[in-house]
């Protein structure tokens, strides 16, 4: 984890959700879920939170919106001096849920409005400065029997026409969390990242479940290098 503004962050969202979980006891049924996370490689950390909404129930069907957040810091390469970049985005996303015993999908479609700022310049860059546009995506799970389960993530925007596409499955242990291989690629119209690693999911703290992720990276800059990412959450 890269920089103290990473572990600052991270410990105020964090504050904020112990908060609001030990705040009242929570309805029947539970509408939110907030979650915050970090992810981290040797080019680039990201802190990340938001929250999903249900107005009838987390787990019913029906309608779902999503907001996401991220800040971060990147490097890559460009002729003829690397490029750091800084960036900003929000989603809002509303959605659907569909569920059926221990599958669920839930699909999203809205705004996306992304801030990048480079040192230099690069005028080249598909990510560069305030640009707003459509993102659509997907989240999947199921438990295929009472100790396996198979989760997938894909999203595309129209900034920068990026894409994130991610799949896990996972085995549950005697102590009652998942782990497993997971993948995952993500890319603009210039830039592409392969990730190969392992997860730890479902892990359960009280009000709190978290999970996490570390692997091998590679990038189109021909960088490799470990990735690791830290996530948490709050069912309300």
């Amino acid at each position: 984890m890269r920089g103290g503004w990473v572990a600052a962050g991270i410990s105020a969202v964090l504050c904020c959700l112990s908060q609001s979980a030990s705040g009242a006891e929570p309805t029947a049924p539970a509408t939110f879920i907030l979650f915050s996370g970090v992810d981290s490689w040797r080019n680039g950390s990201y802190l990340y939170g938001g929250t999903y909404w249900a107005p009838t129930g987390i787990d019913r069907d029906g309608f779902i919106a999503k907001v996401f957040f991220d800040v971060g810091r990147y490097k890559y390469d460009s002729d003829p001096t690397d490029i750091i970049g800084q960036e900003f985005a929000l989603q809002i996303l509303p959605g659907w849920r569909f569920g059926s015993g221990s599958t669920e999908l839930k699909i999203f479609a809205g705004l996306d409005t992304q801030y990048h700022r480079l040192d230099p310049d690069d005028p080249g860059a598909s990510l560069r400065g305030s640009q707003t546009g459509l993102r659509a995506s997907f989240e999947f799970w199921t438990e295929l029997t009472k100790r396996t389960m198979v989760t997938a993530y894909g999203s595309h925007s129209t900034v920068g026409q990026s894409t994130d596409l991610y799949a896990a499955t996972g085995l549950m242990l005697n102590l009652g969390f998942y782990v497993g291989p997971e993948v995952q690629y993500n890319a603009s119209s210039d830039y592409w990242q392969y990730r190969g690693g392992a997860h730890i999911t479902g892990v359960k703290m009280g009000a709190f479940e978290w999970g996490i992720g570390t692997g091998f990276a590679r990038d189109s800059d021909g960088h490799k290098g470990l990735y690791g990412r830290f996530e948490i959450s709050s069912k309300r």
